[in-house]
């Protein structure tokens, strides 16, 4: 569970770092008390966005290898021809479930 509060901590950090030198990151919050939830939400000067909250939805289960945590959020950016691009996503035990929009049009509907 530190692990997956870790990487979204690195990822989180590794896009802010990996934008162009102009790009000034304008928002950056965090919210961690590990290991039950966290939350993060970074707003970057170039209209990208990223937003994310987890927690473990059985925490009062002792074995920590069964525990399940449950993650949910979204990334947006401007792509190079201008479009919109966001994604929201949830992941749980039973899947990583993203919804992909192009300039707020749904471009994979659930089935």
């Amino acid at each position: 569970m530190n692990t997956m509060i870790l990487l979204a901590f690195v990822a989180t950090l590794g896009m802010a770092l990996a934008a162009p030198q102009d790009v000034q990151i304008l928002k950056s919050e965090q919210d961690v008390v590990a290991p039950e939830r966290f939350r993060y939400d970074v707003v970057l000067s170039d209209q990208t966005e990223y937003k994310q909250s987890g927690l473990i939805s059985n925490p009062q289960e002792p074995d920590q290898e069964k525990r399940e945590l449950q993650v949910e959020g979204q990334y947006s950016f401007v792509s190079k021809e201008g479009d919109k691009v966001r994604v929201s996503y949830t992941a749980d035990a039973t899947g990583y479930k993203p919804l992909v929009y192009i300039n707020e049009v749904l471009q994979n509907p659930p089935q």
